[in-house]
């Protein structure tokens, strides 16, 4: 279950936007949903149904969970959030685990194109 996500309702197209959040790690996806026929789209991440799937991490802001956004436009800001680094103990005996860390980086999203630019102050 996707927790910690940002969600945006683009009127103009008659679509609901999701990406990033939490389930059991930060998640880097993109998700649109036709709100008049309720199918929901993979725009961008991993997911085997997804219509771009990177070779590399595509430019943007890296996986998130709870990050605020507010539409002005044709853009979403997306503000904050939670990431997520992996560590593992230096003689590996107690295993693998996880730090979350917030982050103060501001990203603007095209919501005709689904593509990121980072927001200098």
């Amino acid at each position: 279950r996707r927790t910690g996500h940002l969600a945006i309702y683009d009127e103009g197209a008659a679509q609901l936007i999701i990406a990033f959040g939490w389930d059991t790690r930060a998640l880097h996806d993109t998700w649109s949903l036709d709100v008049a026929t309720r199918q929901w789209t993979c725009l961008r991440g991993y997911h085997s149904t997804c219509l771009a799937t990177p070779l590399v991490a595509p430019a943007g802001p890296p996986p998130l969970a709870y990050p605020a956004t507010q539409m002005a436009g044709l853009y979403s800001f997306v503000f904050g959030g939670m990431t997520m680094n992996d560590w593992a103990c230096p003689n590996g005996t107690l295993g693998r685990g996880f730090i979350l860390s917030g982050t103060n980086d501001m990203w603007a999203m095209n919501l005709a194109t689904f593509e990121w630019n980072s927001v200098q102050a």
